[in-house]
């Protein structure tokens, strides 16, 4: 039997509202601890915590002391402030004294709440009964009202006496309906975790659907809880909690060892995100960013305080299109648009997600990208601006969902990767006649056996297509199927029709791609569709190559490499020299061996791609790249790999550059599906360059040791912060026509950002 704390008591004091710093309610609260001490005025009424002092509980009975809570300086990371909570336990009378600290006069409910925190084993050594805590809690007089109930717990006892390992480490996630306190009854469910979580940890828990309450342990999903695991009632929260964290000891039950001493727990941090899911990941962004800008603290009542009135400002963002529960069919084209400003600066871009997933970016006003060929499912879409500052904030999720349409109905070609073998001019693209959109169109150079074709991504049985034909119409043409792009089956042709739109129907052809074939032109100009559609029910006879396709030029960051127009429509990336790689996440769904293939053009004999792990090892495999007689005369060529299971980062690296790229497939022969954690590719150097402004250059990145600093135009010093906000390295850098180097080794393998104090800029490098 796992045996539970009494409920706690609680003290509920009414404080004044301190003058908000900007006018309008806010759906995050903050908390960076950086009062005073406990007597700071700002501690009780900004975020209105209580400090419990004298006779409370859990245990009942308990001893609290005001003095067990206290604010100190962080030893790793200077100007940061920590709180930490204490128990004492008298070695020789075995009395006891606990602490605990809670919010009172905002409500807290649906949201994910998230802490960065700090377990102490000390426990451990002496068999005490502590339990180390940040959990959400309703008032005692709703304990045993299973209608009304809510509390959520990360506890770590190092010296369990609840049953799981006696006297040994273990790290309880629970979710409540309701208790009794005599006889002691609970319903509720836990995950318990037998290991050692000393150290700190950022704990995460979210409820925002209504049935889940979802748990994460630093960025790793520990799971979800929806009911009990006696009796099957809901665990989901029912009415507004206080967020509060506690160290005490249970029952009073001490070890046998005399002598006095102290356990303490130290909280960094503590944010709430109200009505949002958002990962740990995005967590520690946001409080990154808040110490980067200065700011800490906010409250719901509107109100947000920074160290300094001159502080940047956040962005403001919101999505306007879609709205909220928009219904569309698949496969969908959705357009997305979002408003963005920044009251003391400029919007640098705007990034739209799913979940997430990265869809894509924009960085001109009005914010706008095009999701194509969603598949139906349920979505959360948020956009995130950054400022000219690289502060940024994410707006709220708009939930969406694509319905499943009718097969023989949707437009399987909607989106698709095109080849064409011409086009007219660099704007006149094959892309555009898959796009959805009505007024752009390809158009083929004058010539009477020019073609375009759709790659599907998989097997279909076609049935009909229609082709919306610009002034330029194709009088004879032929329609193809292939498997592999290059044996082609004719199922039907044409010698007489007149251009607009022929709505070809009663096909019976079944492949991957689809290709219109030219055989005459109807004018003297090329062939010209406004869009090439095509319909069809998947082929079920056929196993799945389910498969990702990334095109090369869709990447976030560029260096000593540039796009350019391609043949086959859009864009390549061109002008990749000796060490360039080209980066991207990716999702494996299994350990398996599986068919990479790349599109390729190149004048030279002697190109190489090498496919590896971002970073450089494991290396997965290589192959050449041939001759193809131009920059823009394109082939395939591919080469199997085993890839490992699992969300990971892999690599293209050029040891012999001289080629061009168009895109990338990954596909597998099983019934597996593949799927990209985010569709932007990263383009970087081996030994990539990064700028604070146009003279000083921060490099390498990746790094493995030390960072090189050229151009320092003056004497100043540095911070390098991680992703949580803290200042893990700083130094002064001394003007020099020579390169400064920075010892980085002491970090930990991750993302960090650089910043040098007379330079509003920041720089993020990998350490590897």
């Amino acid at each position: 039997m796992i045996y539970k704390k009494n409920i706690y008591n609680y003290l509920v004091t009414l404080f004044i509202v301190v003058t908000p710093v900007l006018c309008y309610s806010q759906t995050i609260m903050f908390d960076d601890f950086t009062y005073s001490g406990i007597n700071d005025s700002e501690f009780s009424t900004f975020n209105k915590w209580n400090v419990i002092s004298g006779i409370s509980g859990p245990p009942e009975g308990g001893q609290y002391s005001q003095n067990n809570v206290s604010f100190v300086n962080d030893p790793d990371s200077s100007g940061n402030r920590l709180v930490t909570l204490s128990t004492t336990v008298n070695g020789q009378t075995k009395a006891t004294t606990h602490s605990r600290i809670e919010t009172s006069g905002f409500e807290y409910f649906e949201g994910t709440y998230s802490a960065r925190v700090y377990f102490s084993d000390l426990p451990y050594t002496y068999k005490d009964a502590n339990i180390q805590t940040f959990y959400t809690i309703v008032s005692s007089s709703l304990g045993t009202d299973g209608s009304r109930y809510s509390e959520l717990d990360f506890e770590y006892m190092a010296a369990d006496k609840w049953g799981i390992s006696e006297d040994n480490k273990v790290l309880y996630l629970t979710a409540w309906n309701r208790y009794i306190a005599d006889p002691w009854q609970a319903w509720k469910r836990y995950f318990s975790y037998e290991q050692s979580f000393e150290g700190w940890h950022v704990f995460t828990v979210s409820c925002t659907d209504g049935v889940n309450v979802k748990f994460w342990i630093d960025n790793e999903y520990m799971g979800a809880m929806s009911t009990t695991d006696n009796d099957g009632t809901p665990v989901y929260p029912r009415s507004p909690m206080q967020v509060a964290f506690a160290n005490w000891i249970w029952n009073n039950v001490t070890g046998n060892s005399t002598t006095n001493r102290t356990t303490t727990m130290k909280v960094d941090w503590v944010l709430f995100y109200k009505d949002q899911e958002v990962t740990p990941q995005q967590v520690q962004e946001l409080v990154g960013n808040y110490r980067l800008q200065g700011l800490q603290r906010r409250n719901l009542a509107g109100n947000t305080y920074y160290t300094s009135p001159d502080s940047n400002q956040l962005p403001v963002i919101n999505i306007t299109s879609p709205l909220q529960g928009s219904v569309f069919e698949e496969p969908a084209t959705i357009s997305i648009t979002a408003g963005a400003s920044d009251a003391d600066g400029s919007i640098t871009k705007v990034e739209f997600y799913n979940g997430s997933s990265l869809i894509g970016t924009d960085y001109i006003s009005p914010y706008t990208i095009q999701w194509q060929n969603v598949n139906a499912g349920s979505y959360a879409i948020t956009a995130t601006a950054t400022d000219n500052q690289d502060a940024s904030t994410t707006s709220a999720i708009i939930n969406i969902t694509v319905q499943a349409g009718n097969p023989d109905e949707a437009n399987i070609a909607l989106g698709k990767p095109v080849v064409v073998s011409s086009s007219e001019t660099n704007t006149l693209t094959g892309s555009l006649a898959v796009d959805g959109d009505d007024t752009t169109r390809w158009s083929s150079i004058y010539s009477d056996s020019e073609w375009i074709y759709v790659d599907l991504q998989d097997t279909y049985n076609i049935n009909r297509i229609i082709l919306k034909w610009e002034a330029a119409y194709g009088e004879a043409y032929e329609i193809q199927v292939s498997d592999n792009a290059s044996n082609w089956e004719t199922i039907w042709s044409t010698s007489n029709e007149n251009g607009e739109i022929d709505d070809i129907t009663g096909l019976n052809g079944t492949g991957r791609y689809i290709r219109m074939q030219g055989v005459r032109r109807g004018e003297e100009w090329g062939y010209s569709l406004w869009e090439f559609e095509v319909y069809g029910s998947l082929n079920d006879d056929n196993p799945d190559t389910s498969s990702i396709l990334i095109e090369a030029e869709d990447y976030s960051v560029m260096e000593d490499i540039a796009t350019e127009p391609c043949s086959e429509g859009g864009e390549n990336v061109g002008y990749i020299n000796n060490g360039s790689w080209i980066v991207w996440d990716i999702n494996i769904p299994s350990t398996a061996t599986y068919t990479v293939e790349y599109r390729v053009a190149s004048p030279n004999d002697d190109g190489i791609i090498q496919l590896e792990k971002a970073g450089g090892s494991p290396v997965y495999g290589s192959v050449s790249v041939p001759n193809t007689g131009g920059w823009q005369n394109w082939t395939t060529i591919s080469h199997n790999v085993s890839l490992t299971a699992g969300e990971q980062q892999i690599a293209i690296y050029a040891p012999v550059g001289g080629w061009n790229i168009n895109w990338l497939r990954i596909s597998t022969a099983t019934n597996t599906t593949l799927s990209a954690r985010s569709v932007g590719t990263e383009i970087m150097m081996k030994d990539q360059q990064l700028y604070l402004d146009d003279s000083v250059m921060v490099y390498p990145s990746p790094a493995n040791h030390f960072i090189n600093i050229r151009g320092i135009k003056e004497n100043t010093s540095y911070i390098i912060i991680d992703l949580n906000g803290r200042v893990v390295s700083e130094g002064n850098l001394i003007q020099t026509d020579t390169e400064i180097s920075v010892d980085i080794s002491s970090l930990t393998n991750g993302i960090y950002m650089f910043k040098a104090l007379n330079s509003d800029k920041t720089i993020r490098f990998i350490k590897n």
